[in-house]
């Protein structure tokens, strides 16, 4: 049943990539501003620039079985983890699209009030473009049980940048917009994020643009002996549910930086063991998450760049 498991819960914590978030105690006063003020949002990337942010993550996850019981050991786990996570940009492009780099270091996980051993994840190469979309590579070499068969599965290649997905055209506060993209856990549909220009903020001196993005990420995933499959009759695991996530993100309005994040997210999924070959095993497995995740800019500076280009 461990075994059956582990891709269910390495995919919880998965789910936190797609939507970093920060807590900060930065002194953070409103601003108002004209009615008719507008901004136009575009990221604007620096090559040889590096931002430093501390991130931490509070998840709490309970697998239950049909009648509403959990099956874990020490029932619902509850993990806290906190990383640092270093964005490198190696290259800007005329059409101001850029390549940078992201290595998440002294990544520390309690789990249940017990300290976790907590690999640093791969590096990742991220190609992003002005919008805030990303395609990422590097995720392929994560070598932790489970996550060669998920990224069989995932399409964690098209993802957002830790950041918010930015407009078109210019918006003023209280005007709203979407954004279409693949969605990072399902190669066969597209996620809807929905933002909003909420105000304006200062943070530390800092006029920043406090914007809310919010997405509903739906899940539909077969697995049989050999990997992922589209064939029911022969999947060995379903699962089935969705994944919320609602953040509060502050941005400069000169180059879109991210300052700081704050991210709620919840999800509820059913996993369907229905030809396990263990026959003891749960065939009917409820998993909840809920959690919130926080990031948090701390520096930002121009670097030499080793011969690498990192």
């Amino acid at each position: 049943m461990k075994t059956k498991m582990f891709p269910a819960l390495v995919l919880c914590s998965m789910i936190g990539l797609t939507a970093f978030g920060a807590n900060s105690t930065h002194a953070q006063q409103s601003v108002t501003v004209e009615p008719s003020q507008t901004y136009t949002l575009r990221a604007v990337y620096t090559k040889n620039e590096a931002l430093l942010y501390k991130m931490s993550m509070n998840m709490k996850t309970d697998v239950t079985n049909e009648n509403g019981v959990s099956i874990l050991p020490n029932g619902p786990m509850a993990t806290q983890s906190t990383a640092n996570i270093r964005m490198n940009t190696t290259d800007v492009k005329p059409d101001g699209s850029a390549t940078m780099v992201v290595q998440t270091t002294g990544m520390k996980m309690i789990m249940n009030g017990q300290e976790m051993m907590a690999p640093d994840p791969p590096i990742i190469t991220m190609e992003v473009n002005k919008y805030g979309m990303a395609k990422m590579s590097g995720m392929e070499n994560n070598n932790m049980p489970g996550m060669q068969m998920m990224m069989k599965m995932m399409n964690f290649q098209n993802m957002p940048t830790m950041a918010a997905l930015l407009p078109k055209v210019p918006v003023k506060v209280g005007d709203t917009w979407t954004n279409v993209i693949p969605s990072p856990m399902d190669k066969t549909i597209n996620l809807t994020v929905n933002s909003k220009l909420l105000g304006v903020e200062t943070i530390n001196g800092q006029e920043t643009l406090k914007i809310s993005q919010s997405f509903t990420m739906p899940m539909n995933m077969m697995l049989g002996k050999d990997g992922p499959t589209q064939d029911p009759a022969s999947a060995m695991m379903t699962m089935k549910g969705s994944i919320t996530a609602d953040s509060i993100g502050y941005i400069l309005p000169t180059n879109a930086r991210l300052i700081k994040m704050e991210t709620k997210m919840s999800g509820a999924m059913n996993m369907n063991m229905q030809n396990a070959p263990n026959a003891n095993a749960p065939k009917n497995m409820n998993i909840n998450i809920t959690g919130d995740i926080h990031m948090n800019l701390s520096k930002a500076d121009i670097v030499t760049p080793t011969q690498n280009g990192n």
